[in-house]
């Protein structure tokens, strides 16, 4: 029972980890054209003039207009409506995405352990 206990908190773990892994995406803060979110061929945030964002995964074009491809559907953008053009950062993704799974895998395994080691803390004596 005991290594059964084990694995299901090594398995549960490890979902942990790879949901915090796919978590962070960053963008880059200078504004774009729509012809450098199409040359780059990575995720895209667009900031609409109505005050709205669309994220999509890439931009492409195709007979003079535009389309965003988001999960599976391919939406047509709408040019007059873009306020700024946010690229994703790759780099700093990639850090921030390593630092916060790894602080979180930290923080839980101590709680793991301390949790198992039987101390209680005996909060307004």
């Amino acid at each position: 029972m005991k290594t059964l206990k084990k694995q299901s908190r090594f398995f549960s773990m490890l979902l942990i980890l790879l949901m915090l892994f796919q978590s962070c995406q960053v963008y880059k803060t200078k504004s774009s054209t729509i012809d450098e979110a199409v040359a780059s061929k990575h995720r895209v945030k667009i900031h609409t003039k109505s005050g709205g964002k669309i994220k999509y995964k890439k931009i492409f074009k195709e007979d003079g207009v535009y389309y965003g491809l988001k999960r599976s559907d391919t939406l047509q953008v709408n040019i007059s409506d873009i306020d700024r053009i946010r690229l994703k950062n790759r780099t700093l993704s990639t850090i921030y995405t390593v630092l916060l799974s790894s602080i979180a895998s930290f923080l839980i395994i101590g709680f793991i352990q301390f949790s198992q080691s039987g101390l209680s803390i005996n909060i307004g004596g």
